[in-house]
């Protein structure tokens, strides 16, 4: 009886390491999974993954589509909405965003990204083709163009955002929908309305996602590992080999990894050197197993070269941007790669007057709203204060300029 008893606990000892369990919390990164019908939270100090959502009978049937994440909500397609859940699973919206025709184009999200400098969410719809740019600070929704193509049309894959030179969104064209059967790209702060063939050597592109100056993108048919593509210079690099073949991708910048998910896994793969492992598996739905997002800690403390940003002046400039705008604070170091970033594009160039004050040329944004300005003596790490410069329509005198150039005196004359 003894032996009997010490193995029935030994059996749900096990169990509660190992099964899959809600309501935790935690203060690491996150990462974020789904399958057909379950969306899945890992924290990636300790591995303990929670389910925090679970499609309700009244929608059974239906299928969760491309996620993406942000600091406190998950966000993924259902039908026709928009689905926001919180990452603990304790808040979940159902009708958050409806994508009906008669308001934001015809539904079912197809793909999605989420751009956190700006706080905008790209996504575009199956039916319609739509491309749509929703601010979640105004909840206002935009559309930006459609795209029809043959085949089954649109984009396919993810959508993935690089900040640099403006903003640029790159998608993925199968075989037979243009020339360009890989990735295309649209410069959003162009105000391109047209794709540009990027990289068209894929015949069924479907998980992409940016690090750093790089695209990387998989073929999910002909599978030949992922491709790693310079954005500048449009050049292959390398070629990486996850332990999980991607469905879709989520990036860690800081950290130069990439979470790939499908066929119920999820694996991580070093970007330096290429190193790969499965991080979690699944026998449930794993047709299904498909979507990634990841979300990095925030609470850690900034590195010690960090600048401070308290004042942005002037507080508002014209959306074409190339306004000088001057920014207060301290710890600004004259080096080459001090810079300032308004949201995730950086500046014309960064100037250094003193500790306490530096100057950048605004860039053109593609919307009216405000946007984070931060900046960063080494070109990496960025001010985390929460200071806003807003675009407008046209250049209006700004009522407090005197005001402004006073605090701007004040600094240079401190020094």
């Amino acid at each position: 009886p003894i032996i009997m008893i010490m193995r029935g606990l030994l059996v749900i000892i096990s169990f509660l390491l190992l099964h899959v369990h809600q309501g935790v919390s935690g203060d690491g990164d996150l990462l974020f999974f789904t399958t057909v019908s379950r969306v899945y939270r890992m924290e990636l100090d300790t591995n303990t993954t929670d389910i925090i959502f679970t499609i309700p009978d009244s929608l059974k049937g239906s299928q969760i589509g491309h996620m993406v994440a942000d600091s406190q909500y998950v966000y993924f397609g259902l039908l026709w909405n928009i689905i926001r859940v919180s990452h603990d699973g304790s808040d979940v919206n159902l009708n958050w965003v409806s994508t009906n025709h008669t308001q934001y184009g015809w539904g079912l999200i197809y793909a999605m990204v989420y751009d956190p400098s700006d706080n905008l969410l790209y996504y575009q719809t199956q039916a319609d083709y739509g491309l749509y740019i929703l601010n979640l600070a105004t909840m206002k929704v935009q559309q930006w163009g459609v795209y029809r193509y043959a085949g089954n049309g649109g984009m396919n894959g993810q959508l993935a955002v690089w900040p640099g030179s403006g903003k640029t969104l790159f998608w993925g064209l199968d075989s037979g929908e243009s020339s360009c059967n890989g990735l295309v790209s649209l410069n959003i702060s162009m105000k391109e309305k047209t794709t540009r063939p990027f990289w068209c050597r894929l015949e069924f592109p479907r998980a992409i996602g940016v690090y750093n100056d790089e695209v990387l993108v998989g073929d999910s048919v002909y599978y030949n590992g992922v491709n790693v593509i310079d954005i500048k210079t449009g050049q292959y690099q390398r070629q990486l080999q996850p332990a999980v073949k991607p469905c879709n991708m989520a990036i860690d910048n800081q950290n130069a990894r990439m979470y790939t998910s499908g066929a119920g896994k999820v694996g991580v793969t070093d970007l330096v050197s290429g190193n790969s492992s499965v991080i979690f598996s699944t026998d449930f739905e794993t047709y299904g197993f498909c979507y990634v997002a990841f979300v990095r800690n925030n609470t850690a403390p900034p590195p010690s070269n960090v600048p401070t940003v308290t004042l942005v002046t002037p507080a508002k400039g014209p959306v074409a941007g190339q306004n000088k705008v001057y920014i207060v604070g301290s710890g600004f170091v004259d080096s080459p790669s001090l810079s300032c970033r308004f949201g995730s594009v950086l500046g014309t160039y960064a100037s250094f007057s003193t500790p306490e004050l530096i100057s950048c040329v605004a860039p053109a944004s593609p919307v009216q709203g405000s946007t984070i300005v931060s900046a960063s003596n080494d070109g990496i790490n960025y001010s985390t204060q929460q200071v806003s410069y807003t675009y407008v329509a046209t250049n209006n005198e700004n009522e407090d300029e005197d005001e402004d150039e006073g605090i701007i005196s004040d600094v240079i004359m401190h020094e």
